[in-house]
């Protein structure tokens, strides 16, 4: 008799371990936008081109380079791997994206990740092609051996998806 109640008890006790199992994570899984579903994968920057600018805004220098070989990888994470050309070193850094704007804006932090580094404006983003620009004030370039200083100078970078 006693055999009969123990075999009821183990499956009561088994039943109540695992229903009491908490397999709901509260999180909220934050969502994620139409921008950030786009830029998410690796990318191919092909082109840059510098555009230096005097105080009238007038573009007075303008160099540049094609068929680059530096890679991106952004993830879900927050973070972007890169490696530049043929160097086969991979760097990180953080990154966030400042979408209620306009212009949206892609900010890359430094190596100890506390203060943003470079801000990209996002010119355009599709599916297979990425254009981030970034401008700042006062540069120098050189042209013929000579150097000038620009007021402000715009950097675009042109991108594939890969």
């Amino acid at each position: 008799m006693k055999k009969l109640l123990f075999f009821p008890l183990i499956l009561l006790v088994l039943f109540t371990v695992t229903s009491c199992n908490d397999d709901d994570d509260d999180t909220p899984v934050p969502a994620i936008s139409e921008t950030e579903q786009l830029l998410f994968g690796n990318w191919l920057m092909n082109t840059e081109e510098y555009k230096y600018y005097d105080e009238n805004g007038t573009v007075v220098h303008t160099t540049g380079q094609e068929n680059l070989n530096n890679q991106f990888e952004y993830k879900n994470d927050n973070t972007v791997r890169f490696k530049i050309g043929e160097d086969p070193t991979w760097y990180t850094r953080k990154f966030d994206l400042e979408l209620d704007g306009d212009p949206k804006m892609l900010n890359v932090y430094n190596a100890a990740g506390d203060e943003v580094e470079i801000a990209y404006r996002i010119q355009k983003l599709t599916a297979t092609e990425m254009v981030l620009v970034h401008e700042y004030d006062n540069d120098t370039y050189e042209k013929d051996g000579e150097t000038y200083e620009a007021a402000k100078v715009a950097k675009t970078y042109t991108y594939v998806k890969q």
